[in-house]
């Protein structure tokens, strides 16, 4: 499964990564100086067990970071838009309610107000479509009324849009 980054977006998985790298090196070390310092083999002695297990979700979580990278692709925002895609900013109305989205790539919705991720599901259900489309999806286990009012590139010099 191929994952769309900007190339923001990139460089912070990039960032997260290596930030979560070197704090795995950093328990390792500790294991290995712990068993230095108490002239112990590297076996597991129940110390160094809890050091171990704390890291485990650790090595999981770098082990994901890995294959997202692997599976990335990096896009460029559109500077023009004719259909929603991602990198663009649009006017929808969700069962009545009216709001301005910013569609962004990958990892990087969290600290952005009105994004929504590509791939989630409201997103899947208007992507590739143009202003005036209206469809009515199930997205967790309700049906929604989606209206595409207005289409935009996102807006530069402005986090994206709406601001962090």
């Amino acid at each position: 499964m191929t994952i769309y980054f900007s190339k923001q977006g990139y460089q912070l998985h990039l960032k997260k990564t290596d930030e979560l790298e070197k704090e795995l090196r950093e328990i390792r070390g500790e294991t290995h100086n712990m068993h230095e310092s108490e002239g112990e083999s590297l076996e597991s002695t129940p110390a160094s067990n809890s050091i171990q297990q704390g890291a485990m979700p650790l090595e999981e979580r770098l082990q994901k970071l890995h294959a997202e990278k692997e599976a990335a692709q990096i896009i460029e925002y559109p500077k023009k838009v004719d259909v929603v895609c991602i990198g663009c900013t649009v006017d929808l109305k969700i069962d009545g309610k009216l709001g301005r989205y910013d569609i962004l790539g990958y990892g990087e919705t969290g600290s952005y107000k009105n994004a929504i991720a590509y791939s989630s599901p409201i997103v899947t259900a208007i992507l590739g479509k143009i202003p005036g489309y209206t469809c009515v999806p199930k997205i967790n286990d309700t049906y929604k009324t989606i209206e595409l009012l207005g289409l935009y590139p996102l807006e530069e010099n402005n986090n994206n849009g709406n601001g962090k």
